[in-house]
Formats: C-alpha cells, structure tokens, sequence
C-alpha cells in the first residue's frame, strides 16, 4: 500500500452485530459453560479443540469473551466472522 492511500476500516472492522466462530483448546469446564452463555459448542472427539459459534453485538462485545477466556486459561487458536447483518 503507498503512504498517501487511505485504508477504510470500516470495511475491515464490522461495526454492525456479526457471528464469531472462536476456537479454542481445552475442556468444557463450569467455568467456560458460565462465560460463553447460550454460545453454541461444538468438542471436536479425540483432540483438545473446542468450536463456539456465537453472535456479538460489537467488537466491546468478542474482546470480553476473548478476555474471560484467558482469564480461565483458555488458549485461543483462532477467531474469525461467520456473518454480518
């Protein structure tokens, strides 16, 4: 990209509710079924990776869960957008 073109981030960061898939590894714990509330969970059999598929109103939002997750110790492996309305 040259120095004098603009990058509209509005195009790039969603500003609109969007749904999330998040992967992480590790259990289902109590602690995590208390944080991800009505996420859906998707246990990949045989590995340590967990799918939660969810919708969040704003990115305030996807950096809190992300946040309690690693406050229980989650690893998180990836993050990415499903769909935006």
């Amino acid at each position: 990209m040259k120095r004098d073109e603009q990058t509209d981030y509005r195009k790039i960061v969603p500003h609109e509710s969007s749904v999330y898939q998040i992967k992480i590894s590790g259990k289902v714990t109590t602690s995590l079924l208390a944080i991800v509330g009505d996420m859906q969970i998707q246990k990949h059999p045989g590995n340590d990776e967990i799918n939660l598929i969810g919708c969040f109103p704003d990115q305030s939002a996807l950096l809190g869960i992300l946040n309690a997750l690693n406050d229980i110790r989650h690893e998180i492996l990836s993050v990415r957008i499903l769909e935006t309305d």
